[in-house]
């Protein structure tokens, strides 16, 4: 449920607090995907740093989660991004990575426009300020739940894409 990270479990905002600890992460994630990729020519240990800070320094472009990047990374070892046989690069990655993001934001602004034509069928209705908050997070719960569901879909293989 990727968009139900709250924005403080966000790489850019765990970051902020202990840059040190993500980076750790968001490397040993690498390696390990990249190690399992049989990479003719893999990324050095310096590269993977570089990587690493870069990914750090983009993740607040689109609120990315280490989520994110993990479920990402499963797609790039199932063969998602196409074929890598001879090696990896930091142009190569972000371009991959690219292609993630965008279809992450598909996914969003589809789930979202879903939404509100269904708010909007509702019709006009009077509210207080608790029912509007209530509404509008039972519409976020169904939001996340419809993300989840289509991001796993999307990754598991199981779309005829993989």
């Amino acid at each position: 449920m990727v968009l139900a990270i709250q924005r403080d479990n966000r790489i850019t905002e765990m970051a902020a607090v202990d840059n040190t600890q993500v980076a750790a992460m968001i490397a040993v994630s690498l390696t390990s995907c990249f190690e399992n990729m049989n990479l003719s020519r893999p990324m050095r240990p310096e590269q993977i740093i570089d990587l690493t800070d870069a990914i750090i320094e983009s993740a607040g472009e689109d609120q990315l989660a280490i989520e994110d990047l993990l479920l990402f990374l499963q797609g790039l070892l199932r063969g998602k991004y196409g074929k890598m046989y001879e090696s990896m690069d930091m142009p190569k990655f972000f371009e991959f990575f690219e292609q993630y993001r965008e279809q992450r934001h598909k996914v969003f602004l589809d789930i979202k426009y879903e939404q509100e034509v269904r708010h909007k069928a509702l019709g006009p209705s009077e509210r207080s300020s608790d029912e509007f908050e209530e509404k509008e997070q039972s519409m976020r719960d169904e939001l996340n739940r419809q993300f989840k569901a289509e991001m796993e879909r999307k990754y598991s293989g199981n779309d005829g894409n993989a």
